[in-house]
């Protein structure tokens, strides 16, 4: 039968171990500028897509400042804020190309 000789006794079980939750130091927001930074910097390359980050390159940014307030590596933080400026460069110079090629397509008409 049991091992126990007294079954009215109450057994003694050990208490399952819950590790304590951990404390969020704003990694979230630095993490979400990286991802959103280099979303941005891949989607400017490509000419028609490239439209999606102008709004990809701004939220990285504002993410980077938030994540770069609030957390204790900056890594990540500044990591976003990099790559969230060079995507809104490349942005803007596509801007410039594309203007300046229908500017001088308006040019050639009156040839």
């Amino acid at each position: 039968m049991a091992s126990d000789p007294d079954p009215m006794r109450p057994s003694v079980r050990p208490v399952p171990y819950y590790p304590e939750p951990m404390a969020s130091d704003g990694s979230g927001a630095a993490t979400a500028s990286l991802v959103l930074g280099i979303l941005g910097l891949v989607c400017s390359i490509i000419p028609i897509i490239g439209l999606i980050s102008w709004l990809l390159a701004p939220a990285a940014l504002i993410t980077g400042g938030i994540g770069l307030k609030s957390t204790t590596s900056k890594g990540l933080a500044i990591g976003g804020l990099v790559t969230g400026g060079l995507a809104l460069i490349v942005c803007l110079l596509w801007l410039v190309l594309f203007g300046a090629a229908i500017a001088s397509v308006g040019s050639a008409r009156s040839f």
